[in-house]
């Protein structure tokens, strides 16, 4: 584990930032035990400051106090042997807030990463700061457009750069910045085009951080048939096929400025979709819907 440590960016990179986000910027990246910020935990927390001051990075492991899973496991290589050995929920808590402070943030898909961060402060009752929250894929989909993903390693191929240990934190976090600047550098006027990254403020999220738990027991179903990539059924307040059932795959449980949602793809209109949580009636698995 380490910590307050100085990661070797290019000092071309560094001056691009201090110039385009005079108040700096963090960029950030997460290990998680699954895809669901309002179920899921972080393991792993790494990012890069660029402030006026300077460079400054950050790297832990965090005991999430659940075990996971081999699948998980492979994606990253971090073992529950190697989390017994991370920092509590709650000095991650401290050691995040402080960090981030009330820069701007940057993450590759941040509506996850962020969501994540909001879930445990919540839990640890940390105060939210002032963030303009980036998003490096969003940045590349709008300008860099013809490509055929934006994911980060595909990204990373395209700008001809090796993310050193792809799903490590920190080194994803070094990549988000690089794909960032890259992104941003072929624009005329960047300090204006980094607008179309900008996801939200972490302002739009105070009202609804108090919303209760709304794993009722009509949904109580909903965190293992996400978490299990399962295909169920669920019974929605609105849209086109307002109170009829409608077959989804579900990808993940999430906070967003309006509330909390479930992102899944829809069979009948083949798109991937926010539901509202206390807009779902009901939910039912496959088997049954054949009863």
């Amino acid at each position: 584990m380490s910590t307050n440590t100085i990661t070797s960016i290019p000092s071309d990179r560094v001056e691009f930032f201090k110039n385009h986000f005079e108040n700096g910027l963090v960029f950030f990246d997460l290990e998680t035990t699954g895809l669901s910020p309002l179920c899921d935990k972080i393991i792993e927390f790494g990012a890069v400051k660029i402030t006026q001051d300077g460079v400054e990075s950050v790297n832990f492991l965090i005991d999430p106090k659940v075990s996971i899973t081999p699948e998980n496991q492979k994606i990253h290589g971090i073992t529950n042997e190697m989390l017994k050995r991370g920092v509590s929920y709650f000095e991650a808590g401290e050691r995040i807030s402080k960090f981030l402070s009330n820069h701007s943030i940057v993450a590759h898909n941040s509506i996850f990463d962020f969501g994540f961060i909001l879930s445990l402060f919540t839990e640890t009752r940390h105060e939210i700061g002032s963030h303009d929250v980036y998003c490096s894929c969003q940045l590349s989909r709008k300008i860099n457009k013809g490509l055929d993903s934006h994911k980060l390693s595909f990204l990373a191929q395209t700008f001809e750069f090796d993310i050193k240990s792809h799903h490590r934190a920190l080194d994803d976090s070094v990549a988000c910045l690089e794909i960032f600047y890259q992104t941003l550098k072929k624009e005329s006027d960047p300090k204006k085009s980094k607008a179309k990254g900008l996801l939200f403020k972490s302002e739009e999220f105070k009202k609804n951080l108090d919303e209760p738990n709304q794993f009722n027991e009509k949904l109580k179903q909903l965190p293992d048939l996400v978490s299990k990539r399962l295909d169920f059924y669920i019974r929605y307040s609105g849209g086109t096929q307002k109170n009829e059932f409608r077959k989804v795959k579900g990808l993940s449980l999430l906070r967003r400025p309006s509330g909390n949602v479930l992102y899944a793809l829809c069979y009948k209109t083949k798109l991937h979709k926010y539901y509202k949580l206390k807009k779902i009636t009901e939910v039912k698995k496959l088997s049954e819907m054949k009863k």
